[in-house]
């Protein structure tokens, strides 16, 4: 691990360490793994304070900790907060459900469009489906509207199905966060 990495990830750390401490929790684990150079997955175990934090509360207290390793380093880190693992199993969840989605989907062999979803759920879904020949993926709409559609995939000599004018979204093409929290995707 470099030095740098090293360094933001005990800043990141030192920031949650010392947040669940002010919230009267200084028991609480802080889980943090990096998924990239400087970008960081923190999960705090065993708090009671966050447990029902809200997604917009958990990218908030996320951007804090962003703001404070910049001041105290210098450099730019990127924060997704978790809370007991929570979005960790919901994932899972979808998981297993994107496919139970898919069979409906084939069954009345039409597109499925599922409620809006955050990022991370709708990455879950693409993630899940996306070695399975027989559907396809897109996301539609825009901000807290943004929903997966999961289609039996009928494919032409375009590679579209008849009446689509633009190809599906598949996991890979799918990049992180915009600064409004919506995945942005390459069309």
């Amino acid at each position: 691990m470099s030095e740098l990495r090293s360094r933001c990830r005990e800043a990141v750390r030192s920031y949650f360490r010392e947040l669940v401490a002010i919230l009267g929790e200084p028991h609480v684990e802080v889980r943090l793994t990096h998924r990239a150079d400087r970008e960081f997955h923190v999960d705090l175990q065993g708090t009671e304070a966050l447990r029902d934090a809200d997604t917009q509360t958990l990218r908030s207290l996320g951007y804090l900790a962003e703001i404070a390793v910049r001041r105290r380093l210098g450099e730019t880190v990127e924060v997704h907060l978790d809370i007991n693992s929570r979005k960790e199993r919901r994932a899972a969840e979808l998981r297993r459900l994107a496919r139970e989605w898919a069979m409906e989907a084939l069954q009345r062999g039409q597109p499925l469009e599922l409620a809006p979803m955050e990022a991370y759920e709708r990455k879950a879904i693409h993630e899940a489906l996306a070695e399975d020949p027989r559907v396809r993926t897109h996301s539609k709409g825009r901000g807290r509207n943004r929903r997966v559609v999961i289609e039996p995939f009928s494919s032409t000599p375009d590679g579209l199905a008849p009446g689509e004018d633009e190809l599906p979204v598949r996991a890979a093409e799918v990049r992180p966060d915009d600064d409004q929290g919506h995945k942005q995707e390459d069309r």
